[in-house]
């Protein structure tokens, strides 16, 4: 396009020749550069296949935020001179962000001077034949933190605070003023800081960061004002006899260094003497009673500061010596099972000793701390150590018991028993010290009995038969003083004989016959709280129990004792039990009767108890309401006789029955009945009219003159017509005439002769 451009413009200026000629080349050569906060870089070109002068046009683009700066080197005035090997270097440029450097054109001699220039949006007349690229870098400088400034350290020395704002970064601590001291490790940010004195210092940490370094590394400053503290000794010492009634004091002395005055504490772990003043070296303190063995020492340090001190800074011990020696018993036991005893003491300090008592107990040797001491009687004596040292002494003394051991005597020879039987081991024993514990053993194993009094009865329970052989061990006492024993105690175990008192199943009644078996050489006895026997010695007795009281059914305990003449009258029971069934008793199923109109009974049988089973048959196909229970309804009686047959049977105890006849009839017309008074058919009565609902009995004369009326007539008691007409007099023996009617029937009529009525 430009060469198009080009061509134009010559021909319209009327140019009769053009001259062409190679275009320039430019490259940037220089290397990249770093720099901290801001720079300006050396930005070197290389001019080729041109004219001097050059001239050149590049940009500066900011990598950060995107901007462009045109920067232009067009004023003709780069020649052959200001170049070197053909390089034209220039430092003008200052880059405060990180950027890079593009060329854009280049012009030389060749293109007129009129045509050097370069617009943003209208490109020059330069070669754009360029090449190469420059990287500035900029770093920000770090910003770390020193920490808060201390007014006061109570310290010698300091852990600083410090912060970096890239951990990674190099790092460095000086010290800015104050004088001199030394950090543990300069090189990080919590270093300890170290003073040679004293004072006030000014510490500056230095934090690295690429070109930001050396004197343009970040900074930052803290000041501590390092106060120390006091550093305290202690001195002193006086040696005592705590138990000689005597007073004495110790005289100790506190040297400080540091910044005066000085406030303190001294105490030996029990007592403390608060608020002490004192200056910068000696001080003596006040006498401090000496009563007993102690370390005094400064607990605490305040200087003028405020200050306190450490405790590795406060050091040194004022000491009481107390020369009393610690004498000491070695006790092994309260109770000794002899009258002699060995006895160690423990020497302490002192020079040496001596055994004592407040009896006459003797010791051999009396001024060793290991004797021998002996008891002349059995009790509690006290035995003495006294240990002395530099004209100190101290007695201890430890109450020992010289104990007697105890003694059994074995009272009763050997003896025999049954077998399941006690035998009684008894003895009698001598000790001052109860209770006490008898060890034994049956050959098997071993056991301890507890003995209470001097006279005891101890129970034995061997197993098996034959011989069992109680070998006692020892006896020992509450003071665990014991004696060997060789004493054997023989118990002779015979046999218990096999009692057999029978099987037996449930009976029937108030008594059963027993059925027992004795053996060869066996007697027996019956016995029971329930009941008699026919003879208590028979193993086929009869055992009968009071039939009132008896139960339905009930289960008695009977015991068969046997005993065998032949092995020692041992004796051996055995418990059975029988069941005795009660035979039931006063069973009726009733009375025979007769029933009209009807075909239902009601039955009441006796003979039933709780517990025993009853049962109603017939034979017809009667029902019964309640066919085992003894009241009840019979009913779809059969015209005619019925039998009703009632048994009650309990247990083995078979059924007991009884029958009645129950006769079922129609109505009943009697034609004549005697009303005089002897209670034979006295009354006029239609059989089943309690049967017939509204009813109505009307009698009349022969002429048909009305005499008796009677409605429901036979109903609610009522057990018929005695012959007294409406009018209230009987009437006249003759013949009359009846009519009944009700629901359901037919009325009858019929005649009805009256008799011995007058």
């Amino acid at each position: 396009m430009k060469v198009i451009i080009l061509w134009i413009g010559l021909v319209l200026a009327g140019a009769n020749f053009i001259h062409l000629s190679a275009q320039p080349i430019a490259t940037i050569v220089s290397a990249d550069e770093t720099f901290c906060e801001s720079g300006n870089p050396v930005l070197q070109i290389r001019f080729e296949n041109g004219e001097a002068p050059y001239g050149v046009v590049y940009e500066i683009v900011n990598l950060e935020t995107g901007g462009k700066s045109i920067q232009k080197e067009l004023n003709q005035d780069i020649f052959e001179n200001d170049l070197e090997n053909g390089i034209w270097s220039t430092s003008t440029i200052n880059v405060g962000s990180t950027s890079e450097i593009n060329l854009i054109e280049v012009f030389d001699n060749s293109i007129p001077a009129a045509d050097w220039k370069y617009f943003l949006n209208d490109n020059g007349y330069g070669s754009t034949d360029v090449h190469g690229q420059m990287n500035i870098i900029i770093n920000d400088k770090p910003q770390p933190e020193a920490g808060p400034n201390e007014d006061k350290i109570c310290e010698f020395s300091y852990q600083l605070k410090g912060s970096l704002q890239d951990p990674t970064n190099n790092m460095l601590w000086e010290i800015t003023s104050g004088g001199a001291g030394e950090f543990d490790f300069p090189d990080t940010p919590n270093a300890t800081f170290t003073p040679d004195a004293p004072g006030i210092y000014t510490l500056t940490l230095n934090e690295e960061f690429g070109a930001c370094k050396g004197a343009d590394a970040g900074t930052d400053e803290v000041q501590l004002n390092i106060k120390g503290h006091a550093i305290s000794v202690i001195s002193g010492n006086v040696e005592i006899c705590s138990n000689d009634g005597l007073d004495y004091d110790l005289l100790a002395n506190v040297n400080f260094q540091g910044d005066g005055d000085f406030t303190y504490d001294i105490s030996d772990g029990v007592n403390t003497i608060k608020n002490r003043t004192g200056d910068v070296g000696d001080n003596a303190l006040p006498a401090i009673d000496a009563m007993q063995a102690a370390e005094w020492r400064v607990i605490k340090v305040a200087d003028a500061n405020g200050c306190e001190s450490l405790t590795e800074s406060m050091t040194g011990v004022a000491t009481i010596v107390d020369r009393k020696p610690n004498a000491s018993i070695i006790k092994t036991k309260d109770f000794n099972c002899s009258n002699s005893l060995r006895l160690e003491a423990v020497l302490d300090k002192g020079e040496g000793g001596r055994w004592l008592s407040n009896s006459l107990v003797t010791f051999t040797p009396d001024d060793q701390p290991i004797t021998m001491a002996t008891a002349p009687s059995y009790e509690t004596h006290k035995l003495i150590w006294e240990e002395t040292n530099l004209g100190c002494s101290e007695q201890a003394s430890v109450d020992i018991t010289f104990v007697d051991p105890p003694k059994l005597t074995l009272l009763k020879a050997d003896t025999a028993i049954c077998n399941g039987s006690t035998a009684m081991l008894r003895v009698s024993t001598v000790s001052a010290h109860y209770d006490l514990d008898l060890s034994y053993s049956d050959g098997t194993n071993s056991s301890i009995i507890e003995i209470k009094t001097p006279y005891s009865e101890i129970p034995l329970t061997p197993s098996g038969n034959g011989l069992a052989a109680y070998q006692l061990i020892s006896i020992t006492d509450a003071a665990k003083c014991s004696t060997d024993l060789s004493d054997v105690f023989n118990v002779t175990v015979n046999n218990l004989p096999t009692p057999n008192a029978g099987v037996y199943d449930p009976e029937c009644g108030s008594s059963i016959l027993l059925n027992a078996v004795l053996g060869e050489n066996e007697s027996g006895t019956w016995s029971s709280i329930y009941g008699v026997f026919t003879d208590v010695n028979d193993p086929k007795a009869t055992f009968s129990v009071d039939e009132s009281n008896q139960l339905v059914t009930q289960m008695f305990d009977v015991n068969w004792s046997i005993v065998n003449d032949l092995n020692n009258n041992c004796t051996a029971h055995i418990t059975t039990q029988v069941i005795l069934d009660k035979k039931p008793a006063n069973v009726s199923a009733g009375k025979d009767t007769t029933i009209y109109n009807d075909d239902k009974y009601k039955y009441a049988a006796t003979g039933l108890e709780d517990g025993m089973t009853g049962l109603w048959t017939s034979n017809t196909d009667v029902f019964f309401s309640d066919v085992n229970g003894e009241n009840g309804t019979a009913s779809e009686l059969k015209m005619g006789e019925n039998e009703l047959t009632w048994a009650v049977s309990n247990g083995v105890c078979e059924a007991e029955p009884t029958t009645i006849v129950v006769t079922a009839k129609g109505l009943t017309n009697p034609t004549g009945f005697s009303p005089n008074g002897d209670t034979i058919n006295d009354t006029f009565m239609i059989g089943g009219a309690n049967k017939v609902e509204n009813n109505k009995l009307l009698v009349f004369t022969v002429e048909g003159k009305l005499v008796y009326e009677k409605e429901e007539f036979g109903h609610d008691g009522d057990i018929g017509w005695n012959g007294v007409g409406m009018d209230g007099s009987k009437l006249k023996n003759g013949t009359y005439y009846y009519v009944f009617t009700g629901d359901g029937i037919s009325p009858v009529k019929d005649f009805l002769v009256i008799k011995g009525n007058q």
